[in-house]
């Protein structure tokens, strides 16, 4: 049984609408407005961008706190800046050193040890701002405290049972990728000139060459992945992180959930970012929007089309396109997202088969969803694998690789289709390909209303989630 009120903390490098460079952006703002609708309160702990927080809500009515803190034998001031959005409480930590005045990103050299002592302050500022608004509460209240990534998760050595007298609390690691990324990456941990009470809470972990997240495991209850694949692809390597997560989903402390989406959103039908006429059918909207881009681009409006909304990143299979480019002479795709430059993933001559959008703008995504016969997700691992989910709401068929999330995201979506769209090689993406535009089914009204009407909510999910995280005492 659920306790009386629980109190559910996210924490966080970046939540959609106030700043966003990927999928965790899109999960932690859709996420927190499911546990709303389930009736828990929700908080998110984020740091305040200078340079990247989102027109929408850099006006808002802040509430601002100063605050101090002793960090690396020194006090620092920071701000603590809190707003209400949608019933969801936001706190944002301003103006400390290292917390992210004009970056967003981490990268792996000389900004690395600054980022980590972002981190470690972001956590330890967090268990702060917690202590504060809950030293009067008393009765049968529960903590529940999600880190989203292993930067946003340093929190986890200060938030000591000690501290809540009168509170449940549980931490929380939700796993949303380690393969290939800094969580997964092994390091001398002696290295890094990080906050000393940090480094005394975890010092028996510190001694020798691991990865952040093996640091921080010990000091979390639960862990959860993104999709329920992903739990298999995690704890079936031979790595060390693949053994402990293995000995945790053993012991019953790691379980797969599939991600939700903000539906209303996401969606053809709904969007607030297309522009709709009246009387518009789904059909109708999408061929406006068609023929939209494809005079921006100079495309023939009968060919199909197909598009790659992501990051240009190693992780999102781009070096795939060559060969499949190559099997499909006369397909064209377009391209919407940043990164790396796309030139080190697609050569010369396939460049002339690709139109790229090296800028992201949500409202761009939703148009080019909505023009879009089918979407291409070629990664080579995807923990979830959001677009795969966005896309068949606007009508668009998905063919994905056979990875992570987007495995379990294509039974649904091959339910209306009746055929595959799981595909591994490039041969076998041609294939794909080329039967779908043998039948036509992008051009089918029926199947495009049918895909535009799957949804993938947080409500069908959260209850089991809640079992599993709130089981233990």
């Amino acid at each position: 049984m659920m306790p009386e009120s629980t109190l559910w903390c996210l924490s966080t490098t970046e939540v959609y609408p106030f700043s966003k460079i990927g999928g965790l952006g899109d999960y932690c703002y859709s996420f927190a407005k499911g546990l709303r609708d389930r009736g828990h309160e929700v908080m998110v702990f984020s740091p305040y961008y200078e340079k990247h927080m989102l027109p929408l809500t850099a006006e808002l009515d802040y509430q601002i706190e100063p605050r101090t803190i002793t960090f690396r034998k020194r006090e620092l001031s920071y701000l603590s800046m809190s707003c209400t959005y949608e019933g969801i409480t936001y706190v944002f930590f301003r103006y400390a050193p290292f917390w992210g005045h004009d970056t967003m990103f981490l990268d792996d050299c000389k900004r690395y040890n600054e980022n980590l002592n972002g981190s470690t302050l972001l956590g330890k500022a967090m268990s702060i701002e917690l202590r504060i608004r809950l030293q009067a509460e008393s009765g049968n209240r529960r903590l529940v405290v999600q880190g989203n990534d292993a930067l946003s998760s340093f929190f986890a050595p200060y938030i000591q049972a000690e501290a809540f007298p009168n509170v449940q609390v549980t931490k929380l690691y939700a796993v949303h990728s380690f393969v290939g990324e800094a969580v997964g990456r092994i390091y001398r941990m002696d290295e890094y000139y990080l906050d000393q009470e940090f480094k005394a809470l975890i010092d028996r972990d510190f001694s020798r060459e691991k990865s952040w997240l093996e640091v921080l495991t010990p000091h979390f209850d639960r862990f959860i992945t993104v999709s329920p694949n992903y739990v298999t692809e995690i704890t079936s390597g031979e790595t060390s992180l693949s053994k402990l997560f293995s000995r945790m989903h053993q012991e019953g402390r790691l379980a797969g959930f599939l991600n939700g989406i903000d539906d209303a959103f996401w969606s053809i039908h709904s969007s607030p970012l297309l522009g709709r006429e009246e009387g518009d059918t789904l059909s109708a909207l999408k061929h406006r929007y068609k023929a939209k881009l494809c005079r921006r681009i100079g495309l023939s409006l009968e060919k199909p089309l197909l598009v790659f909304v992501g990051r240009i990143t190693p992780q999102k299979g781009l070096q795939r396109l060559n060969d499949m480019l190559a099997l499909l002479p006369d397909s064209h795709i377009v391209i919407l997202g940043q990164g790396e430059p796309l030139e080190h993933y697609i050569t010369e001559p396939y460049r002339k088969q690709v139109t790229h959008f090296d800028h992201y703008e949500e409202q761009l995504c939703h148009e080019v969803l909505a023009a879009a016969d089918y979407s291409i997700v070629p990664s080579e691992y995807e923990p979830c694998g959001y677009v795969a989910m966005y896309a068949p709401r606007f009508g668009v068929i998905p063919l994905v690789r056979e990875t992570g999330g987007l495995v379990n995201i294509a039974a649904s979506v091959e339910s209306v289709l009746q055929v595959p769209i799981l595909f591994d090689t490039a041969d076998q993406f041609a294939r794909l390909y080329s039967g779908l535009l043998v039948r036509n089914l992008h051009e089918s009204d029926t199947l495009r209303e049918k895909l535009s009407h799957l949804t993938w909510r947080w409500d069908e999910t959260l209850e089991q989630m809640e079992l599993f995280v709130l089981s233990h005492t």
